[in-house]
């Protein structure tokens, strides 16, 4: 080959391999999914009664992170399929039943192997009894983690004391005594990474010191426990170690960005959503409206200011003396208000959605998924045309016990419509935990449910059997989510009947009148339930530079970085619209269109941005001293 021919092909190699390499970077993005490992012959073949789903799932959505769930008696993922999971989890609690050990125990260890880190909380699950020793491949798997499991087990607290502590990860909600539910195995660090946080040593035995709760660069372990506290005829939970703190050291995740679905532009989201129940119960304040008027009167029209989502039962339109004049006028008062977004809340009003079992009863109707999700709603859009009312229906409600199936819930997808409801956070006096906070939702293979952020007033006035009152420390829950870690918008989830008591009307006023006085961004449950759907399609790719370019469907518009005081650099991000520091952490708004792309300086921002707005920002512009845009 001639000399000048040699150096243009080399040339063009060189291009195209650094092309080729850059082109690779961009496209991969950072790797958000967990797969949480559960046992089904254990905890019932649902994974929404999981201690995983319900107790540590949520702190894994705050740190970002996609949670889906997989049974171990079934096959287990293959390795290729396991290429885009960040992290796998197991919480087994007591005897588990598995299937084949030795398998289990091979398959951990060539994830880990892989990169994939492990996170073990309590027992992990490949033991019959918490005295059993490990050896082989389940020993394998100690050791990636960087410890040897010495079993040995012991759990007489008068023989035990505590060598080491760190208050910080392992006291979170509750001290450590060690004469609640003592479980003390040797487990001895092998390995420099291993970062302990909880050691006991036995004052009746040398060389006892052992490592309950610890870090390493393969993931975690905390032993049963040192997990979390339950006293279940109390209803006390606590947990133990700090589970923010924990998961983001266990899987290497502390400084990375995290979609948001808490904010928008600097400020809390705040959403509230009417179950369509007892809307024609007769009130006993007056004896003579119909609590969806009460509820129309004042709550619609008394906030008008604050975006509310009505629900309907459809199955009142098919029952006659439901078809009065009187009715359809309060549909049409609601539904014509600016501020009232329509829902469905189903056709008969299932009570359990497995069973088919239904609240109302329409002439000649028996339970039909697909008439309570496709049918309601074409339902409701039919009357909204009857009505005059030029307003679009794309929000299912869940009934009676939110436990849909997924082919109940692709029944809302396949209809183009949004589905919440389900979850039932509380965080007061009565339930004083993050423990009492459930996830953003449910994945399923291919759907999700998403859940509403609070529970109703039916858990707070035991199922409206009173104290009718109950539903004014729904204000505790805003409190403790809010501070001192914004973990969910702020969420006024009721039902018509509600309008039933002045005591209920006016813990809902309260509600209300408090949220008003917060740094809100007031949006309608549909759109909170499109942010919730962004945060699991979000990709974020690294950028060289140390930037980050993030796309999604447009919806969830905030990224936040956590324990930084860094700002924007506008000068090489794109797209941003811009940014506040809020409790430790670095919340940025995105602007009206992506790709966005993200880097961040110690220097402060000479340029105007947005720190703070409760509406959406369009067409932010600053020409010399001039700042425009656009209230959206």
């Amino acid at each position: 080959m001639p000399q000048k021919k040699l150096h243009t092909f080399l040339l063009l190699f060189f291009c195209f391999f650094f092309f080729a390499n850059s082109l690779a970077q961009a496209q991969t993005p950072l790797k958000r999914k967990i797969l949480a490992i559960y046992s089904s012959s254990k905890e019932i073949n649902d994974p929404s009664l999981t201690s995983l789903h319900q107790n540590a799932e949520m702190p894994l959505n705050h740190l970002g992170l996609d949670v889906y769930y997989h049974d171990v008696n079934k096959p287990l993922p293959s390795s290729k399929k396991m290429r885009d999971y960040l992290g796998i989890i197991s919480w087994f609690r007591g005897t588990i039943t598995m299937k084949n050990t030795t398998t289990y125990c091979r398959w951990l260890k060539q994830q880990m192997l892989q990169g994939i880190k492990l996170v073990i909380l309590e027992e992990p699950g490949f033991m019959a009894n918490s005295w059993d020793s490990v050896s082989g491949s389940c020993q394998d798997v100690f050791e990636l983690l960087g410890v040897k499991y010495l079993a040995d087990y012991q759990d007489d607290p008068l023989f035990t004391e505590i060598k080491f502590k760190d208050s910080s990860m392992v006291e979170f909600e509750r001290k450590i005594s060690l004469n609640e539910g003592l479980d003390d195995r040797l487990i001895r660090p092998i390995a420099a990474t291993v970062k302990p946080y909880l050691q006991l040593t036995r004052t009746n035995s040398k060389n006892s010191k052992s490592t309950l709760v610890f870090t390493s660069k393969r993931g975690g372990y905390a032993a049963p426990g040192f997990v979390i506290y339950e006293n279940v005829d109390l209803i006390h939970r606590h947990w133990r170690i700090n589970p923010f703190k924990f998961f983001a050291k266990a899987f290497g995740i502390e400084n990375s960005p995290i979609p948001d679905t808490t904010t928008l532009n600097g400020n809390r989201i705040f959403y509230s959503h009417i179950d369509g129940d007892g809307i024609f119960n007769m009130s006993k304040i007056d004896r003579k409206s119909f609590s969806g008027e009460i509820i129309d009167e004042g709550i619609l029209k008394q906030f008008s200011d604050m975006p509310v989502t009505v629900s309907i039962i459809t199955g009142y339109l098919d029952i006659q003396k439901f078809q009065s004049v009187r009715s359809f006028q309060l549909y049409k008062n609601m539904f014509t208000r600016p501020n009232v977004e329509v829902a469905s809340h189903g056709h008969g009003h299932p009570l359990n959605w497995r069973k088919g079992t239904l609240a109302i009863t329409p002439p000649g109707y028996v339970f039909s998924a697909k008439k309570e999700i496709q049918g309601s709603i074409s339902m409701i859009r039919e009357l909204l045309m009857h009505l005059d009312i030029k307003k679009t229906v794309d929000l299912f409600l869940w009934t009676g016990d939110c436990l849909p199936n997924e082919s109940q819930i692709e029944l809302a997808d396949n209809f183009g419509a949004f589905n919440v409801n389900g979850g039932d956070t509380r965080f007061d006096r009565q339930f004083p935990s993050y423990a009492f906070v459930y996830p953003l939702g449910l994945n399923f293979s291919k759907s999700r449910q998403i859940y509403s952020s609070n529970s109703n007033e039916n858990t707070y006035t035991g199922l409206w059997e009173g104290p009718h009152y109950g539903f004014k420390i729904l204000i505790e829950t805003f409190q403790r989510t809010e501070s001192p870690i914004r973990v969910k918008p702020a969420n006024i989830y009721y039902h018509f009947y509600s309008g039933e008591r002045h005591a209920g009307l006016i813990s809902l006023s309260s509600a209300y009148e408090y949220a008003k006085k917060q740094d809100i961004f007031g949006i309608f449950t549909s759109e909170y339930a499109r942010i919730a759907n962004d945060f699991y399609v979000t990709k974020i790719f690294p950028l060289k530079g140390g930037g980050y370019e993030i796309r999604n469907k447009g919806y969830l518009k905030t990224i936040r970085f956590d324990n930084t005081d860094l700002n924007i650099d506008f000068n090489r991000s794109k797209n941003i619209l811009g940014f506040r520091h809020f409790q430790n952490s670095l919340y940025v708004s995105l602007g009206e269109q992506g790709p966005y792309k993200i880097f961040l300086t110690s220097k402060i921002p000479t340029k105007p941005y947005v720190i703070q707005a409760s509406f959406h920002v369009g067409n932010f512009k600053h020409e010399s001293k001039k700042i425009s845009f656009t209230k959206q």
